[in-house]
């Protein structure tokens, strides 16, 4: 994909789109997803929920601004995410945890013996 800005942009972006989504991955630290979803909100940027249609949240439940929440993904009633957070394919946030901001929740599942 072509680049079409970099981060000293966001300023000029917020202007013309509102809404922002951080879409950089986590895999050893969350700080360059905090630091961009610090400097957006700072840039005065809405950072939306982002809710698969093959997920579910309660009603119940409560999810922090710019939160991914991915295919197969339940969060149960009573439960609390926090902001900037990816809630990856299967995740299952269970009725009254809590998530702070800018974690990585993932579901890792290995053949059981008798799979092998």
């Amino acid at each position: 994909y072509p680049v079409i800005g970099t981060d000293r942009d966001l300023p000029n972006f917020v202007a013309t789109y509102t809404a922002m989504l951080v879409t950089i991955g986590q895999i050893k630290s969350p700080d360059s997803r905090r630091n961009d979803f610090n400097a957006a909100i700072q840039s005065g940027a809405s950072l939306p929920v982002i809710t698969s249609p093959r997920a579910y949240v309660s009603r119940h439940a409560t999810v922090g601004d710019g939160t991914l929440v991915m295919h197969g993904a339940v969060v149960n009633a009573a439960a609390t995410v926090g902001q900037n957070c990816i809630l990856n394919s299967l995740s299952l946030v269970e009725h009254g945890a809590r998530i702070g901001d800018h974690c990585h929740c993932l579901l890792y599942t290995s053949p059981s013996p008798r799979d092998s």
